[in-house]
C-alpha cells in the first residue's frame, strides 16, 4: 500500500513538474497536457480509481480543510478539488511542497519546498495566493543524539536535526490555522510539529517602514557628502586652505591614500598587522562554520563527523582567534600609552576615553542600522523571516546595549550584530585600563605585581565560574548543544575572560622596553629554536585541546572541564605572545617577514569592518537560498572565500562612508585647530578588530 501511494504521488509530482515547465514557454500545450497525464496513469496504475482517493486523502494532511477559519478551511477544500482536477495552479501548489526524496539514509529529510513555484501561485479568480511554510518536526528520527529544540540560550533560531516539511497553502490560512492543523496530524503520528510566525511566506508581506525609508535617507546624504568632498578634494587640486581641510574628510581620494598607505615606521609593529589579518580570517571561517551547521542540509549524517572528528578541531576553535584580538588590544594600548608617556606627552583621561568612542562608534552604529532597518528588505527564502527576522528583532529591540557597550552582560543571547559582544568587553577593559597603566608608567615593579594579580584573580573567577554553574567544555558547535548555554554565562563575560588581555598589557611592557633599548634580549639559535617549538606547541596544544571534550562519548567532569575553561585560552594566549616577542627581537625568521608584509597592513585597517559586516552577509548568504545545503569541506571553503571577498568589499565601504570620515571630524571636533589636511588628517590610522590606534607614521 505504501509503495502504491508512493506511485500515486509520484505521478502528481511529475504532472505538476511538466505543466510548469510549460507555464512558461508554451501555453497552449498545457491545456492538453492533463489529458495525456491521465492517460498515462490510467496505463500505469492497476486500479486508476483509486488515485483520487489516495490523493484526497493526502491533500487532507497537506491542506487545513478542517481549519476552524471558514474562509481557510473553503480555500483549502477549493485547492484540493483543483488539484484532483488536474489544474494547473493547484498543481503548481502541490509540487513546491516539499517530497521525501534521494538519500533519506544520509539525513537528506529536511525540505523545503520550491519557495519562488509556491509564491508565484494565484488562484484564477483571485481568491488567494500561495503561502510556503515551514514545518518542524520532532520525533521522527530516533533519538541517537540528544539534540534539543532551540531554547533561550540559542544565538541562531536553527531548526531542529529532524525531519523538515515545507508546504504550499492558501495565504488566507493563518500561521494558528496550519498550525492547528498540522498538530493534530502529529497526534495522530506519535510526533510533534512546531510552526512560528516567522516560519509562513506569502509573496509582498515584506515591507519596509518608516526606520527603513530613514536609514535610506541617511544613506543617501553619506554618499552625497563623499560625492561633494570627493569633487572638492579634486577642483583644489588636493590642497585646500587649512581653515576648508575638513571639507575633504569624506573625500575618497583623501581616505584611500590613507588605507593604502603601507610605509613602516620606527615604532611601528608591523609583525602584528600580519597575525591581525590571519586572526580575522579565522574567525570568519569559524562564523561560516558555525551557520552553515545551522542550516538545513542534504546530509545530517555528516554532521557528527564534522562536530566531533580530531582534524577539525581548528575550526571548532577558532575562539582562539578571539583571544588573538583581546592580546592585541593590551599589546597595543600599553605599547603605546608607555610610548607617549616616554615623549612626555602627559595623560588626558577624557580624550583617551573620547578617541576610543570615536573610533568605535560610528562605524557600530552604521552596522547595527544596517541589520536593523534594511538587511531584512533585501532578499527573501524559505528561512529568511525566521533568520533575518531574528537578526532585525534583536536590534530593534536591544541596539542600546551594543551603543552603551553592555551587551555582554545584558540580555547576552539577544545582541544586535551578535559578534560585537567583543566590543563591549574590550571596551570595559578600556575603561578600567588606566588604573594598571598608571602604576606601570610610574613603578614597573608595582605596577607588574598588579597585573599579576589581576591575572591570578581572572583565572580563578573563571575556573569557580565554569565550576559553581557546572559549564561544558567544548566547542561553542555540539551535536547535542551542551555549550549553548556557556556563551551568555561565561563566554562573553569580561571578568572571566580578561587573560589573554592582561597578557597583552604585559607583552606591550616588554616590547616597549625593547624597542626603548632598556631590555635586550640575546639568545643563541638553538635557545630561539627551542623557545620556537615551546610558543608553537603552546598555540597548538591549546587548540586541539577541545577534541576529546567533543565527543559524544565524553561525560561531564567538574573539575576537568573547568580547569580547560580556564585555562586553554591563557595557555594559547602566552604562546601567541612568546610568537610575537620572538618576532619583535629579531628570531623571526621568514615568519616574521610574512607577517610584516607591507599588503597586510589596508587589510588590517579593513579588519574592523570585516568583523563588523561578515556574520551579516553570511546570515543573508544561507537565508536566501531555495534548498537545503550539501554539507561538505568543499561547500564550507568556497562559501568561506566569498565571505572574504563581500566583507573586505563591504569594509572599504564603511571606512570611505563612516570610519575614516567621522575619525577625521571627531580629531577635529576636539581640536579645531589642527585642521584635517594633509599630515594630520588620519595621522592615527584605525589599526584593528580591537580598535587600538598605532600612532606611528603610518
Amino acid at each position: 500500500m505504501a509503495a502504491f501511494i508512493a506511485t500515486c504521488f509520484m505521478l502528481a509530482s511529475i504532472a505538476a513538474t511538466v505543466t510548469g515547465q510549460y507555464d512558461t514557454r508554451e501555453r497552449q500545450t498545457v491545456e492538453v497536457l492533463p489529458a495525456q497525464f491521465k492517460t498515462l496513469r490510467n496505463s500505469i496504475l492497476p486500479d486508476p480509481a483509486l488515485y483520487e482517493e489516495v490523493m484526497f486523502h493526502v491533500m487532507s494532511y497537506v491542506a487545513p480543510t478542517d481549519s476552524a477559519n471558514p474562509l481557510c478551511s473553503n480555500h483549502s477544500i477549493r485547492y484540493q478539488e483543483a488539484f484532483l482536477q488536474d489544474q494547473l495552479w493547484a498543481l503548481k501548489m502541490m509540487d513546491a511542497s516539499s517530497k521525501l526524496g534521494d538519500g533519506i539514509i544520509e539525513g537528506n529529510i529536511q525540505g523545503l519546498g520550491s519557495y519562488d513555484e509556491c509564491l508565484s501561485v494565484t488562484e484564477p479568480r483571485g481568491q488567494f495566493r500561495g503561502q510556503l511554510c515551514v514545518i518542524q518536526t520532532r520525533g521522527v528520527l530516533p533519538p541517537v543524539v540528544a539534540n534539543p529544540a532551540p531554547s533561550q540560550y540559542s544565538l541562531i533560531p536553527a531548526l531542529p536535526l529532524d525531519m523538515t516539511m515545507s508546504v504550499c497553502v492558501p495565504s488566507t490560512c493563518s500561521v494558528a490555522d496550519i498550525r492547528a492543523h498540522w498538530q493534530q496530524v502529529a497526534s495522530e503520528l506519535n510526533i510533534t510539529v512546531d510552526l512560528s510566525d516567522s516560519d509562513c511566506s506569502t509573496r509582498g508581506d515584506i515591507r519596509p517602514g518608516a526606520h527603513t525609508r530613514t536609514a535610506l535617507f541617511i544613506m543617501a546624504v553619506l554618499i552625497i557628502l563623499l560625492i561633494g568632498s570627493t569633487v572638492y578634494d579634486y577642483s583644489v587640486n588636493h590642497q585646500p586652505t587649512k581653515e576648508r581641510r575638513i571639507l575633504l574628510c569624506f573625500s575618497v581620494h583623501h581616505n584611500l591614500q590613507r588605507l593604502l598607505q603601507t610605509d613602516q615606521g620606527t615604532n611601528r609593529l608591523s609583525v602584528l598587522d600580519g597575525i591581525r589579518v590571519l586572526a580575522i580570517s579565522w574567525i570568519v571561517l569559524g562564523h561560516r562554520f558555525e551557520q552553515n551547521l545551522q542550516f538545513p542540509n542534504m546530509t545530517l549524517i555528516n554532521l557528527e563527523k564534522y562536530t566531533t572528528a580530531w582534524f577539525m578541531s581548528p575550526i571548532l576553535n577558532m575562539m582562539m582567534a578571539v583571544e588573538l584580538f583581546f592580546l592585541l588590544s593590551g599589546c597595543l594600548l600599553c605599547y603605546h600609552f608607555l610610548q607617549e608617556r616616554k615623549r612626555g606627552k602627559q595623560f588626558n583621561l577624557i580624550h583617551f576615553y573620547y578617541k576610543r568612542h570615536i573610533r568605535l562608534t560610528p562605524a557600530l552604529v552604521a552596522v547595527m542600522a544596517a541589520e536593523a532597518c534594511l538587511l531584512y528588505y533585501l532578499s527573501d527564502g524559505p528561512l529568511w523571516k525566521r533568520l533575518i527576522g531574528y537578526r532585525m528583532s534583536s536590534c530593534l529591540d536591544y541596539w542600546w546595549t551594543g551603543l552603551l557597550y553592555i551587551s555582554n552582560y545584558v540580555n547576552p543571547y539577544r545582541i544586535c550584530v551578535l559578534q560585537t559582544w567583543y566590543l563591549s568587553a574590550d571596551m570595559q577593559l578600556y575603561m578600567l585600563s588606566p588604573l594598571l597603566l598608571l602604576p606601570l608608567a610610574r613603578s614597573a615593579s608595582r605596577g607588574l605585581v598588579l597585573l599579576g594579580g589581576c591575572y591570578l584573580a581572572t583565572t580563578a573567577a573563571a575556573f569557580a565560574n565554569a565550576y559553581y554553574q557546572a559549564l561544558p567544555a567544548g566547542s561553542t558547535v555540539t551535536m547535542e548543544k551542551k555549550t549553548e548555554q556557556n556563551h551568555g554565562l561565561e563566554y562573553v563575560k569580561t571578568h572571566v575572560r580578561a587573560a589573554s588581555w592582561l597578557t597583552g598589557i604585559a607583552l606591550g611592557y616588554i616590547l616597549h622596553r625593547v624597542r626603548q633599548g632598556s631590555f635586550k634580549w640575546t639568545m643563541s639559535k638553538l635557545t630561539a629554536t627551542l623557545l620556537w617549538f615551546v610558543a608553537v606547541g603552546m598555540c597548538v596544544t591549546s587548540v586541539y585541546s577541545v577534541a576529546p571534550f567533543q565527543s559524544l562519548q565524553y561525560r561531564y567532569r567538574p573539575v576537568v572541564d573547568s580547569l580547560h575553561i580556564a585555562l586553554h585560552r591563557n595557555l594559547f594566549s602566552l604562546g601567541a605572545s612568546g610568537v610575537i616577542l620572538l618576532c619583535v627581537c629579531g628570531r623571526g625568521g621568514f615568519v616574521r617577514d610574512f607577517l610584516s608584509w607591507r599588503g597586510f597592513q589596508p587589510l588590517a585597517t579593513l579588519s574592523y569592518g570585516v568583523y563588523l559586516s561578515h556574520m551579516g552577509l553570511q546570515a543573508a548568504d544561507l537565508a536566501s537560498l531555495r534548498q537545503p545545503l550539501a554539507f561538505d569541506m568543499h561547500t564550507l571553503f568556497t562559501g568561506y572565500l566569498s565571505d572574504l571577498l563581500l566583507a573586505n568589499f563591504m569594509a572599504v565601504l564603511i571606512f570611505l562612508l563612516v570610519e575614516a570620515p567621522f575619525w577625521h571630524i571627531g580629531n577635529w571636533l576636539y581640536n579645531p585647530n589642527t585642521g584635517t589636511g594633509r599630515g594630520t588628517l588620519a595621522e592615527k590610522r584605525p589599526e584593528n578588530v580591537n580598535f587600538e590606534e598605532e600612532k606611528s607614521s603610518l
